[in-house]
């Protein structure tokens, strides 16, 4: 027996499953928050390193004619400090930054998987309620 109410829930949640935002907070919901914040936390610092690295390598290649040049008047202690402040200010940056991001984004994803688990509960007491119609017709001859 086809029940509008169960298909126009199972369609509902279909669509979100398939839709980016469902699968973003369903895969949030596999996580405690603490552990969903440092994974995305180190993918940032992680990517934040790799792009620091290339626009230092980039700044290198354009200015490699002068520092050929000036090669015996440069100080590269004052240049590795200089480098070394500027790398773990961006890190510090993009740390708060990605800490606030991620967990508004953790809260409201797992707010949206929650009306996705209360779905399923609807989903799974209309199968419980069919199988005990179904039951109660195999008994009754």
């Amino acid at each position: 027996m086809l029940n509008e109410d169960k298909i126009k829930l199972m369609t509902k949640m279909a669509m979100y499953a398939d839709s980016p935002e469902g699968k973003e907070a369903i895969e949030a919901s596999k996580f405690f928050k603490h552990d969903y914040l440092a994974r995305k936390i180190i993918w940032t610092e992680i990517c934040v390193t790799l792009a620091y690295i290339f626009m230092i390598f980039i700044f290198a290649i354009l200015k490699m004619e002068t520092m050929v040049t000036d090669i015996a008047d440069m100080n590269f202690t004052s240049i590795a400090v200089i480098l070394v402040v500027v790398y773990i200010a961006l890190l510090f940056v993009f740390f708060m930054f990605s800490y606030t991001f991620y967990g508004k984004k953790y809260i409201k994803c797992r707010q949206s998987s929650a009306e996705y688990s209360a779905n399923l509960k609807k989903l799974n007491n209309y199968y419980k309620s069919e199988s005990e119609i179904e039951d109660d017709d195999v008994f009754t001859v």
